[in-house]
């Protein structure tokens, strides 16, 4: 009996084909169709694919896909909170309503009211039974008792600062403001008028902490007084033509050792400026028209002194010159004579002279030297009685001129004859000055500095200067006893050759190497100006200063800094300009006593090109 693999295959399969099929022990044949009648056919579908019955009647699977809210990934079925946008809005919520919660991974229902247990009540605060939080702790106000909180229960701070809130009420509003906005708006110009002053008078005074102690006026006073006896008006040294002005000369005693002009312009002083003026020069002090003199004459002449005020009133600003003990009847002697050099050293020179035949009785003489082409003469001595002197201090193997005047009392007569001459060739037994520098420059000084020899002791020195280019020795400051001096009265914008001559005790000199200097440049119409720094602030009135710079065309124009109230009215007052480099000039102007919106201007010191910055400076 063949196998079933030994039977051929057929070559195609119907439902009325017959498979042997035992049933009972008994071979019997059964159709393929019904074999198969009632059996599932075989459901090819994709991956993750949910199978169901939706329709009615017989029939196989059908594909069925999940709703909102439900999202099948991978043969899991997960929410996906999608459906929550269909849920009814609830308006209120009520302590019976629950929200539902994961509770260790599991699902669960919390009851609103529960969450109340969550919060505690901190100081001065309560949480009732229905939720409602409010503020313990009652203050008065007005009669009535309102709640807020307990000041005595806040935390307490040791410091303020400007930023630290203050709470005040503001049309029945509660409302906080900033401690410096605060003390801001209780200015002085604020305050009511005082009455005349008196020594019971008080103010606030700062001492030796940032504490505020009480202070009257008459306690001061014997300050001021400690204060007034040590107090020496500077010292300015004029030996240029130089124009006052209260920033540089205000309240300091001009001490001419040139015969200068001087001149003023009211803008640069203004009123209440005032200066003391000596001429120790050999000849006369001349000033410029606008300055009136008690004299009449609008000179000073040598050995002469004169006080100047500036007065502003209703009919502009008068510079007046008051000199004290001037006589204009008195008779000036006349010329020495017969002026002549005697002996020479390498560092002095002797003269002799005859007493004029004409003129006034002289009651001295004065002795001026210069180096031989140059402009500027110095004057040796004051005063003396013999008709010889000695010049001394002067530099070895250098040509000098020398002149004498005779005086009587305030007045001078001519100047004598010219005597030239040269002194010796220096054998310096000590070794010259070192280390010449230059610091603080200006527009019309200088400050040298050097160091002592290294052999030998120095018993002076003198500084020499000239204008660089030029072939003398035009200026000579002698006497010098420490190792730095400053010389005023310099020409702005000019170059200069500086020297320092060392004097032994035997006579000997020595000569540093020279330096070359060049002063601030002169002043000048301004064309234009450009801001370039100005302070944001807020400032505290009365203190402190105010930093500002511009740049300046053209760069050698001077200018000056000031505040004003106004953008349209200048500043009353001005602070001269320093010339910071290239075309940057800068200035520190005192912040003002009166609180309020400031704006800064600048300006060339003849009114040149005014500019105002545009926003204003808050002056507290």
């Amino acid at each position: 009996m063949p196998t079933i693999t030994q039977l051929p295959p057929g070559s195609g399969v119907t439902a009325a084909d017959i498979l042997p099929l035992s049933q009972a022990g008994t071979t019997n044949g059964v159709s393929v169709g019904a074999l198969l009648a009632g059996t599932q056919p075989a459901i090819l579908t994709r991956s993750s694919t949910l199978l169901g019955r939706v329709s009615v009647g017989p029939g196989g699977p059908e594909e069925i896909d999940v709703g909102s809210g439900l999202l099948l990934v991978g043969g899991t079925l997960a929410a996906t909170g999608a459906d929550h946008a269909s849920f009814p809005q609830q308006d209120s919520l009520a302590a019976t309503d629950s929200v539902v919660l994961s509770s260790d991974g599991h699902p669960a229902l919390l009851p609103v009211g529960a969450l109340r247990e969550l919060f505690s009540a901190g100081n001065n605060i309560s949480i009732t039974s229905s939720g409602l939080i409010s503020a313990t702790g009652a203050i008065q106000s007005e009669g009535a008792s309102s709640t807020g909180y307990a000041i005595d229960a806040l935390p307490t701070v040791s410091a303020l600062s400007g930023q630290d809130l203050v709470g005040i009420s503001q049309n029945g509003s509660n409302c906080a403001i900033t401690l410096a906005d605060f003390l801001g708006g209780v200015t002085i110009d604020a305050a009511q008028t005082a009455g005349p002053a008196s020594d019971s008078d008080t103010f606030w005074v700062a001492q030796g902490s940032s504490t505020m102690s009480c202070q009257t006026l008459s306690s001061t006073w014997p300050w001021i007084v400690g204060k007034l006896q040590s107090y020496t008006a500077p010292i300015v040294e004029i030996a240029r033509d130089t124009t006052l002005q209260g920033t540089v000369h205000n309240g300091r005693v001009l001490l001419c050792t040139s015969p200068v002009t001087l001149s003023s312009a009211p803008i640069s002083t203004g009123g209440g400026f005032f200066c003391d003026i000596i001429n120790v020069s050999p000849s006369n002090v001349m000033l410029a028209s606008g300055i009136t003199t008690s004299s009449g004459q609008s000179l000073l002449m040598a050995g002469q002194c004169m006080r100047i005020y500036a007065a502003t009133y209703s009919g502009g600003t008068l510079m007046f010159g008051w000199m004290g003990g001037s006589s204009s009847s008195a008779s000036p002697p006349g010329q020495a004579t017969g002026l002549s050099s005697s002996s020479q050293t390498v560092n002095s020179v002797s003269l002799t002279w005859a007493a004029p035949t004409s003129g006034g009785a002289v009651t001295g003489y004065s002795v001026s030297f210069r180096v031989s082409d140059s402009a500027n003469w110095t004057t040796a001595v004051s005063g003396v009685v013999a008709t010889q002197y000695t010049v001394t201090s002067l530099a070895g193997n250098t040509t000098y001129d020398f002149i004498v005047t005779a005086t009587n009392g305030s007045l001078t007569g001519p100047s004598s004859n010219v005597v030239t001459t040269s002194t010796g060739m220096s054998t310096s037994t000590i070794s010259a000055p070192a280390g010449l520098s230059a610091t603080n420059v200006s527009a019309a000084n200088v400050t040298l500095a050097w160091l002592a020899p290294t052999i030998g002791v120095a018993q002076s020195y003198t500084v020499q200067y000239r204008t660089t280019g030029s072939s003398g020795w035009s200026g000579n400051i002698m006497g010098i006893t420490t190792t730095s001096f400053t010389t005023t009265g310099l020409s702005a914008g000019q170059s200069y050759d500086w020297q320092v001559i060392a004097i032994g005790s035997d006579g000997s000199t020595a000569t540093s190497s020279s330096i070359v200097v060049q002063t601030s440049p002169t002043t000048a119409s301004v064309t234009s100006i450009s801001w370039n720094l100005v302070p944001s602030g807020p400032f505290v009135h009365g203190t402190g200063v105010l930093g500002m710079n511009a740049h300046i065309t053209p760069a050698t124009a001077a200018v000056q800094f000031g505040v004003s109230m106004s953008m349209s009215t200048p500043p009353a007052t001005w602070t001269a300009g320093n010339y910071v480099n290239t075309d940057l000039w800068g200035a520190y102007v005192a912040v003002p006593s009166v609180a309020g919106t400031w704006y800064a201007w600048v300006e060339g010191v003849d009114g040149s090109a005014s500019v105002v910055y545009p926003v204003g400076l808050i002056v507290t």
